[in-house]
């Protein structure tokens, strides 16, 4: 919806958005903690029941507009553009799946998007055993998310405005290698210096991830059909997102240890690094 929404501001709202979103979910655990506690599990998932379906579903059906147009309006909250701006405005790129589909620039997006979700899950869900392995106890595993979320948000929030006026492979390329460092960080795991690249890694290539995933689809093939493409991708994503965690299983299973599965990803995201550099500009 914000993607339809805004255009040349797009990339600051996603910004704006993302630090609540942030916010939301790491504060989540907590309430939910508290809702357990007093209402016990059942109750706090009918509290939850309850919020949704009275309180946030009337506000949807209510607020909630899926294009500018059908409001007489254009990107932006914009009732008309200037002459001289009108002049000037580039016709939008209106690109179909199938049209998306065969040109590199998806694949290459989409591609890094889903190696992100892939580490991601893999790491989180094995990393008390991954800091176990390397001699760490499990509060100083835990204790990478919070640092690491902080430098997320900055980084949504700063890339975000960022976006709105560069192109956007290079934010692709700093989030692939953000991820390069926090995976050199995982192969060569240990106290010090290892722990400092997977925070700074996880948290940069984290904060572009939530971003791109957003801005990519409708800069680089329009609003029309932007729900099939991104449908398309958020079902490789999704995907990825549960290979990941059998990834870093067989890992530890055949090599004893995770550094096979940081390797993989390593190679895997230099790849598309390199990839970014023969992709042409949005506006080519």
């Amino acid at each position: 919806m914000i993607a339809k929404w805004f255009d040349r501001r797009r990339g600051l709202v996603f910004g704006m958005t993302g630090v609540f979103t942030a916010l939301g979910f790491s504060s989540a655990p907590l309430i939910f903690d508290f809702a357990i506690d007093y209402l016990g599990w059942r109750g706090a998932w009918m509290a939850m029941a309850v919020i949704i379906g009275a309180g946030f579903v009337p506000f949807v059906l209510a607020f909630f507009r899926d294009n500018p147009e059908e409001c007489g309006l254009l990107p932006d909250g914009e009732k008309s553009l200037p002459e001289e701006d009108s002049a000037k405005r580039k016709p939008e790129v209106s690109a179909t799946l199938l049209q998306a589909r065969r040109t590199p620039l998806f694949w290459v997006y989409s591609l890094s998007f889903a190696l992100s979700a892939l580490y991601t899950t893999g790491l989180t869900f094995h990393v008390v055993s991954a800091f176990a392995s390397s001699g760490m106890a499990r509060d100083e595993a835990i204790s990478i998310f919070l640092p690491a979320s902080v430098i997320a948000v900055a980084v949504h929030l700063f890339g975000g405005w960022l976006s709105d006026r560069i192109d956007l492979k290079i934010l692709l390329a700093v989030m692939l290698g953000g991820m390069m460092i926090s995976m050199a960080g995982l192969v060569v795991l240990a106290p010090g210096l290892p722990v400092l690249m997977v925070i700074f890694g996880n948290g940069l290539s984290m904060g572009l991830f939530s971003l791109l995933s957003g801005v990519s689809w409708p800069k680089l093939f329009g609003r029309k059909h932007l729900g099939a493409i991104s449908g398309l991708n958020m079902s490789i994503v999704v995907f990825h997102s549960a290979v990941g965690p059998v990834l870093f299983s067989q890992s530890l299973s055949w090599t004893g240890s995770y550094s096979a599965a940081g390797i993989v990803n390593l190679a895997a995201a230099g790849l598309l690094l390199a990839a970014t550099f023969f992709l042409k500009r949005v506006e080519e």
